[in-house]
């Protein structure tokens, strides 16, 4: 029903900076909060979390880039990991350090640790729970600062999502104007047209 994935560190980077992962699967990706300052580790320690609605094929791809950042210029790409979804489709767990490589596909001394966790949408590959993966003290966290993009899903309503995922609609509170009160919306447009 889920794929999630463990950025826990990089290393081996050179020279001093702000670092930030980009992690793609199936065409939505996700990046990493900005670290600063790193020099020759970065320990991002992030879970990134895909719904599902469709088992994942063996032959999927799961793609992490890591980037300096910049606030003034484009980030510049350190090197790229991809992996196939083969074996983690297979044991529904995959704990992987491996090397990145550069734009012309060379293999650099930058090194990643990642975690990766399936549960097949029929239940073949076994079952688990996010206390598992993330541990109970993450757990809180996650539930606070989730990435999730479980709206993107046909059928997500606000009344289906668990009790702390926030929802906009339900705290959301009606407005009526009267004739003498002008309405807000209207207000803004006039501000756009002068």
């Amino acid at each position: 029903m889920a794929l999630l994935v463990h950025l826990k560190t990089v290393s081996e980077l050179r020279g001093k900076g702000d670092r930030i992962a980009k992690v793609t699967f199936r065409g939505q990706s996700f990046y990493s909060r900005v670290l600063e300052s790193c020099e020759d580790v970065a320990d991002f320690d992030e879970t990134f979390r895909w719904p599902v609605a469709s088992s994942i094929d063996s032959n999927e791809m799961l793609e992490i880039q890591i980037f300096n950042y910049s606030k003034v210029f484009s980030n510049k790409l350190i090197g790229t990991f991809r992996m196939v979804l083969q074996k983690v489709v297979e044991e529904n767990h995959v704990e992987v350090t491996d090397t990145l490589m550069d734009d012309n596909n060379a293999i650099i001394k930058t090194s990643l640790c990642v975690e990766v966790r399936y549960q097949a949408t029929d239940g073949t590959v076994g079952s688990w729970d996010d206390g598992d993966f993330l541990g109970e003290e993450s757990l809180h966290e996650e539930e606070k600062n989730s990435q999730e993009t479980d709206g993107l899903l046909p059928g997500s309503r606000p009344s289906s999502r668990p009790s702390g995922e926030k929802s906009f609609r339900s705290q959301s509170t009606a407005h009526t104007v009267g004739e003498d009160e002008p309405c807000p919306l209207v207000e803004l447009r006039a501000l756009r047209l002068n």
